[in-house]
């Protein structure tokens, strides 16, 4: 819930100074630091971990960000960065 209400405070200081953010664009990425799969089966992380924005759009979970072209994973791996990297050296 406090991750909630950060995330609308943001929103809310942005529109206060002037700032659009593309909600549609928001993307969540949870690290974890227990590889098992036990916590995922749970029925309520679901409501943990995914967000909504001001404008109503949900925020779900994802394993894969890419930020400032930088590509990031959920599982801490280097691997989608690199794979990215072997493939434009590929193609030039």
């Amino acid at each position: 819930m406090l991750l909630q209400e950060d995330l609308y405070r943001v929103i809310q200081w942005a529109v206060h100074n002037n700032l659009h953010l593309h909600e549609d664009k928001f993307e969540v990425l949870n690290y974890t630091l227990n590889t098992s799969n036990l916590l995922s089966n749970l029925p309520f992380t679901a409501e943990l971990r995914s967000y909504d924005t001001s404008n109503g759009h949900t925020i779900q979970p994802t394993t894969l960000v890419r930020d400032l072209g930088v590509y990031l994973s959920s599982d801490r791996s280097w691997s989608p960065q690199v794979n990215q990297l072997v493939q434009t050296t590929e193609c030039h």
